[in-house]
């Protein structure tokens, strides 16, 4: 079987009609081809391109970065991306070697402008899903949640009304009741249907706790603070979960017995 022979004019006319931008430059960085799509990609006149040198094409502004340079720098190939007005290219550079010494580069110019867009719209998509995701596990939890909760009253069905509204914010809450009527239960409940709901939920029961040691077990104290205090000191529940951990917002349960 015989190949047929591509002779010189019909690899021009070859690349002449690649939709891909083609350069070519010698082993000394001159610009000695230039296609038409190339032009149309970097937009520019082949006649202000060839015989010029790579470097001086860059030193001038015309390109922010020269794959040509790089690849006589590295000798090897090369691939950068550069944004040229609108369009967004990746560019290949390809070392021709004669006798260890390169003789040719050969540079492909692919716009990639839409690909780089629908990655851009691939990854919005994809927080946005996560996003709804997120929200449709919390909604999940919280129906969960309410058919956990035994509800036989007007009062109560009130209550989980307002809870519904103030879980999502941020604002300071308040619950009073005596000893036994479910003030855990409502502190556990509003955690879970919050959007820190998978940040640390700090309970301290300061019924237990002497009024000299609340602010040591809130803020820790160093060794030596007090009498009984242990030699290393102590970090306080702020600092373990909130103080060092700024993007941690934590739900207090300050309970106490009268």
């Amino acid at each position: 079987m015989i190949t047929p022979k591509m002779s010189d004019s019909d690899w021009l006319k070859f690349f002449d009609t690649s939709y891909d931008g083609i350069i070519i430059a010698d082993g000394k960085g001159r610009i000695v081809y230039m296609n038409p799509a190339s032009e149309r990609l970097e937009g520019v006149k082949k006649e202000d391109i060839i015989g010029r040198h790579a470097k001086e094409l860059k030193d001038e502004g015309i390109y922010e970065e020269s794959v040509t340079v790089r690849v006589l720098k590295d000798k090897k190939e090369v691939t950068i991306t550069q944004k040229i007005g609108e369009k967004q290219l990746i560019i290949t550079g390809v070392p021709i070697f004669k006798n260890d010494k390169i003789q040719w580069i050969f540079i492909n110019e692919r716009d990639i402008t839409e690909l780089a867009q629908l990655k851009r719209d691939y990854e919005i998509a994809k927080n946005k899903a996560e996003k709804y995701k997120r929200e449709l596990d919390c909604l999940k939890a919280r129906n969960n949640e309410e058919d956990k909760l035994i509800i036989n009253s007007a009062v109560m069905e009130k209550l989980l009304t307002i809870l519904k509204r103030v879980a999502p914010t941020d604002m300071t809450i308040l619950i009073e009741g005596e000893s036994g009527v479910g003030k855990d239960v409502i502190t556990r409940w509003i955690h879970r249907h919050s959007n820190r709901s998978d940040m640390p939920f700090v309970k301290i029961d300061c019924g237990s706790l002497p009024e000299t040691l609340l602010e040591s077990e809130l803020f820790g104290y160093k060794s030596g603070a007090f009498t009984g205090a242990s030699k290393g000191g102590k970090k306080g529940l702020v600092e373990k979960h909130c103080f060092w951990m700024k993007l941690v917002k934590c739900h207090w349960d300050f309970r106490r017995s009268y």
